[in-house]
């Protein structure tokens, strides 16, 4: 419990008008946020993609007495 308290005081201590981010965490900071810019156009440019590319899939799948095959799904012949 005393090591809490120690940590406590010492980050009393600490003036945060002294306190400045290092130059690296700017860098840092802009690396991360180009990389969540990619990532959020190549997810989009997949969405895409898997919109154009349903085919059949945007029709709905004929299930129960209307299957046009006559057979249900798992029914062997």
């Amino acid at each position: 419990m005393h090591g809490v308290l120690a940590a406590l005081v010492a980050v009393e201590e600490i003036d945060p008008a002294t306190v400045r981010p290092s130059p690296l965490a700017s860098v840092f900071f802009t690396v991360l946020l180009g990389a969540l810019v990619l990532l959020l156009l190549s997810f989009l440019r997949h969405v895409r993609r898997a919109q154009a590319n349903l085919g059949s899939a945007r029709e709905p799948l004929p299930t129960g007495p209307g299957d046009p095959d006559g057979a249900a799904e798992g029914d062997s012949r």
